[in-house]
């Protein structure tokens, strides 16, 4: 059984989970509903809000998000937009390997990844699992030294 805690990407190299940072999405909306400006806000900012928990991590990866249209039935339009969602949960970790990239005189290699789930991890939705599986790491990871 594999472990929770790995993956392995580009057929051989295994990745562990440094930490996992969750909250909600939506955690700063007191009023009013998700607009598609208001998301692509999110989006926008959501590596540089990922470097704050992951601070000593340059790469940051992305896994973008569906947003689905939120149910409005009302006689007028939302004034403030296009009633959109994403899913309910921002998830943030750093994944290492024990393998540098790129200049092999690294110590090993690392990657923030961020993606969006209906509910807090744990588990790891599957298709999220596939997507972090299929991420390029020798392109888009970093080296790091001890």
């Amino acid at each position: 059984m594999k472990s929770i805690w790995t993956f392995t990407v580009e057929t051989d190299r295994t990745l562990y989970m440094k930490g996992l940072y969750q909250w909600e999405t939506y955690s700063g909306l007191l009023e009013g509903l998700p607009t598609d400006k208001m998301n692509q806000g999110i989006l926008e900012n959501i590596a540089k809000d990922a470097k704050r928990h992951v601070p000593f991590c340059d790469a940051v990866y992305v896994i973008q998000p569906e947003q689905t249209p939120f149910p409005y039935e009302r006689e007028h339009p939302y004034p403030f937009g296009k009633p959109m969602s994403l899913p309910d949960t921002v998830c943030v970790t750093n994944l290492y390997s024990l393998e540098p990239v790129r200049n092999e005189d690294g110590e090993g290699s690392q990657l923030t990844v961020v993606w969006f789930q209906e509910n807090y991890a744990f588990p790891i939705d599957v298709e999220i699992r596939d997507k972090i599986m299929q991420i390029e790491w020798s392109k888009v990871a970093e080296s790091f030294y001890y």
